[in-house]
């Protein structure tokens, strides 16, 4: 059998380098898509093999030859960000441009999508949810995309939910509570997290539905590599665990894991994040698993996993 060539936009990012990872374990090859400063980051994809590295605005027909699947996983992932032209730019218009590439190449086309399209109504909301009311216009960008490819065959929106893991190393602010917590409790005895004086039930409490990178990575090969599902009408898919873990939770799992007493420090919650603040989210993954049938690790099993890995990898 022909070996799977699949293109794979930000594969030196967070889920993108996993994705490549998990891809190539699987004997299938991939050529690599970056843009600005990706490069910095190619520690991630060290001792794995590619047949191309591409700059993202010079993706064309002509590459598209042989082409089994284009991963789109490239954008801006902040849901902070203030540059909106940038945000429209990169998020939408370039989305687009590549379902576009893909639809004339009868190429299949796999995309990102997020757990911030549903705004505050993220606990366990199917996927056929319609009116949806993103929170920033990050959540919008994304939404646009799921609504304007809904109904086109072969092309398919993973909403990821909270992925946390391996390679997130370089998105600081944007990292995982899982990593700032195991940082925060390593070096200081203590964790930080949000309290909120206009909200009356107990802070810490708010919850989410925290994933692996490396369960995302094998879902998200799935769809690419999977010739059963071609030809259907574009799908909308939750990823997530279907169970949620409040944030005082997850720090008493790095604690316990790092072998500390639980210590909270209380911070308030900045304005800017108060805002368009997520309280709970849960994937709602039946759809999911009535097509795929992938192991996805419960939060209390694979956050104990990365913090074990974080002591041993991350300085």
């Amino acid at each position: 059998m022909e070996r799977s060539t699949v293109i794979v936009t930000g594969a030196f990012g967070f889920i993108g380098s996993n994705v490549v990872k998990n891809i190539v374990h699987k004997d299938g090859k991939v050529i690599v898509v970056y843009s600005n400063d990706d490069l910095k980051n190619w520690g991630y994809l060290n001792g794995l093999p590619v047949e191309d590295i591409i700059y993202y605005k010079d993706l064309d027909m002509k590459i598209m030859k042989n082409i089994t699947t284009l991963i789109h996983l490239g954008a801006i992932s902040s849901t902070t960000c203030q540059d909106h032209e940038a945000l429209i730019e990169n998020n939408f218009k370039y989305s687009m441009k590549l379902a576009k590439l893909c639809n004339d190449s009868h190429t299949k086309f796999i995309y990102a999508s997020s757990a911030a399209t549903y705004g505050h109504n993220a606990d366990n909301t199917p996927e056929s949810t319609f009116p949806l009311y993103p929170l920033n216009l990050y959540g919008q960008t994304k939404l646009w995309v799921d609504q304007a490819l809904l109904g086109k065959k072969n092309m398919w929106g993973l909403r990821y939910f909270n992925v946390y893991g391996p390679n997130e190393n370089h998105k600081d602010a944007q990292s995982s509570v899982i990593s700032k917590f195991t940082k925060e409790i390593s070096e200081t005895g203590s964790a930080k997290l949000f309290m909120n004086p206009k909200i009356e039930y107990d802070w810490g409490t708010e919850y989410r539905d925290f994933v692996h990178v490396e369960d995302v990575a094998e879902i998200t090969a799935w769809f690419a590599l999977n010739p059963n599902i071609l030809n259907k009408q574009n799908n909308i898919y939750n990823i997530g665990t279907g169970i949620s873990t409040t944030f005082k939770d997850v720090a008493k799992l790095v604690f316990d894991k790092i072998g500390k007493e639980p210590k909270i420090e209380w911070i308030e919650i900045p304005p800017d994040i108060a805002l368009q603040y997520q309280n709970r989210t849960c994937a709602n993954i039946s759809k999911l698993k009535n097509i795929c049938n992938i192991n996805i690790r419960p939060s209390h099993i694979g956050i104990p996993q990365y913090v074990e890995y974080l002591m041993k990898n991350v300085s």
